[in-house]
């Protein structure tokens, strides 16, 4: 039968046509290093920690596999995405590294995990590289397609993300590439078609990680459309899971505060960071605390941020967004300057638009808040009071409206902000 492709902008009932299909399975390879027959890796159906031990058994046996190698560092990455714990970067890195070394040549499994490594560590650039060079060996891979798309669209190329997960969607029709879709169609401004697609993911998912994964990215939808029970059911869904998900547990502290639970937001945000102090974790504690008038815990809160940020100079979006609010503004604009160069996508041009705000740069903060655009209701809120700063009231009165609507709840601390600047305006207009 043959396949029809699924087109990325067609209807729902046209991607469930496909549901079901799966692409060829990996065949056995000859091992140039020493000519034994090398089997597929294990399937990805168990958890990360049974998939990164069977490949190390085997390795034991067949410490020259490349492709072996290749799989281990994939496995690495999983745990690193399960347990938002970074520190499984460098040993998926030396892991591909070695996979390399081993076979230069023609090592595709190698770039494209060594492509998925370069997205985690937010070089988007060498993501794309890593693709194209795997593409260039085989142009019917549709996980180096996956890689492709992750990159161009951190960089603010949503055109090239489109055709990239497009032919990805063509060529393997599945979680992997429904979720880059969904992920896609959030970025464009469609939630609603977002959330029908990762359902139709997580009907297909088989490994308790992909479970995870859509419902907590079903989660994070149900929470940018300011529906926080949903979010809430959809977070503890992951978590049922994949119990270490730390991610989601933040998710679930976020809902929790939103929906008044303050002290099952902060039991979850404080198990997120005893399990793995992530910032961004650290930064939503903190200003948690700091809604509550718990100044003192806000301050201590944010003194291990401060020390996190330090050692882990990469994370330069999170220090932006700590500094803008919480530090130094100026030094917040250095950072996500830097980062806009690296990749100007529009998380970063939000960020750094309230950043030259909050330095007191409001017109060339306007021009990043615009094409930060109005995809969230946090991007909205910080568009709206850069306006209101110029003196352009009724633009701002109406995204103030806007950043509510999208979602009530989208800051413990600038959302009070938004209600009563829009309630000010109301009263004067």
């Amino acid at each position: 039968m043959t396949k029809r492709p699924v087109r990325l902008l067609g209807t729902a009932a046209a991607i469930a046509g496909v549901l079901g299909l799966t692409g060829p399975g990996a065949p056995l390879t000859i091992s140039a290093a020493d000519g034994h027959v090398s089997a597929p890796p294990p399937a990805q159906d168990g958890t990360p920690e049974a998939f990164v031990a069977a490949v190390q058994a085997y390795l034991r046996t067949h410490p020259d596999d490349a492709r072996w190698w290749a799989a281990l560092a994939d496995g690495y990455l999983r745990q690193a995405r399960s347990g938002a714990d970074p520190a499984y970067h460098a040993r998926a890195r030396r892991a591909v590294e070695h996979s390399l070394r081993l076979q230069p040549a023609g090592n595709v499994e190698a770039l494209i995990t060594q492509g998925n490594l370069a997205i985690a560590r937010h070089d988007f650039r060498q993501a794309r590289r890593s693709a194209r060079q795997a593409l260039a060996l085989d142009p019917a891979s549709a996980a180096a397609y996956g890689v492709l798309a992750d990159a161009h669209l951190n960089l603010g190329a949503v055109g090239e993300a489109t055709t990239a997960t497009q032919r990805m969607l063509d060529l393997r029709p599945g979680v992997a590439s429904f979720v880059r879709a969904a992920n896609l169609l959030t970025y464009r401004g469609a939630p609603g078609r977002a959330a029908r697609v990762l359902s139709k993911a997580l009907a297909m998912a088989s490994a308790p990680e992909e479970t995870a994964s859509c419902e907590h990215r079903l989660g994070e939808l149900a929470w940018s459309r300011g529906r926080p029970r949903e979010a809430l059911a959809a977070y503890r869904r992951a978590l049922s899971a994949d119990p270490g998900m730390t991610a989601a547990l933040v998710g679930a502290g976020r809902a929790e505060a939103a929906l008044g639970r303050t002290e099952q937001a902060l039991n979850s945000y404080r198990t997120a960071v005893i399990r793995h102090p992530e910032p961004t974790a650290l930064l939503e504690l903190g200003e948690l605390y700091t809604a509550l008038g718990r100044h003192a815990d806000a301050r201590r809160q944010f003194a291990v941020l401060a020390a996190h940020l330090r050692l882990n100079t990469a994370d330069a979006l999170t220090a932006g967004r700590y500094h803008a609010d919480h530090g130094d503004p100026g030094l917040a604009v250095r950072y996500l300057l830097a980062e806009w160069r690296r990749r100007p996508a529009a998380t970063v041009a939000d960020a750094l638009g309230w950043a030259l705000h909050k330095a007191g740069r409001d017109t060339r903060a306007l021009r990043y808040a615009s094409h930060a655009g109005t995809g969230t209701a946090l991007f909205v809120y910080h568009r709206a009071e850069i306006e209101r700063s110029l003196g352009r009231f009724d633009q701002a009165q109406i995204h103030l409206g806007r950043a509510l609507r999208l979602n009530p709840h989208f800051s413990p601390i600038h959302a009070p902000r938004a209600r009563a600047a829009l309630a000010k305006l109301n009263a004067v207009r």
